[in-house]
């Protein structure tokens, strides 16, 4: 059994809005030109219980590879220790993720089966995609994989605004 679910999304961080639009563009003339793009805030919690916030730029293309969602994103204020570009101006593999019906449960099993807990927790707002604004958000989880796989694992669940 896959301990984790079949991944849905492949997620590459730039290191800023400028080199984030460079590769949109790329991407765009190699074929993938249906991008929905979302801003959102993030209210987490770290491993080691401290409380914080930050923000991010995403697009996200639904037919990449046969399917796989790719997510290409800026962070604004936030990355994990250890991640990110061995050069200025560099790109990285974030994550890899996985919808999940409930994600406190699921972090629960697959912490025990990895012995870890998850390095940051956070719950999505202030969407500016029509698609989720209003509707939707969504409670993440991600393990601190990187230096095992070259990318960190993450758990979504998402929650409908009014059920």
């Amino acid at each position: 059994m896959d301990p984790f679910g079949s991944f849905h999304q492949l997620s590459i961080c730039y290191e800023n809005e400028r080199d984030l639009e460079v590769a949109k563009f790329m991407y765009t003339s190699m074929g993938y030109g249906n991008w929905v793009k979302d801003t959102a805030t993030m209210s987490c919690v770290l491993a080691d219980g401290t409380e914080t916030a930050y923000g991010a730029l995403m697009y996200f293309n639904y037919e990449f590879m046969g399917g796989l969602e790719l997510e290409i994103m800026c962070n604004y204020g936030f990355r994990l220790t250890g991640r990110g570009p061995s050069v200025p101006g560099g790109h990285y593999l974030s994550h890899m993720s996985v919808h999940v019906d409930d994600v406190d449960e699921q972090v629960q099993r697959i912490g025990k089966a990895m012995n870890m807990n998850p390095a940051i927790r956070f719950t999505t707002g202030d969407h500016t995609n029509p698609a989720i604004a209003g509707k939707k958000h969504f409670k993440e989880a991600v393990f601190a994989t990187y230096p095992m796989y070259g990318f960190d694992i993450k758990l979504i669940e998402r929650v409908m605004e009014n059920g």
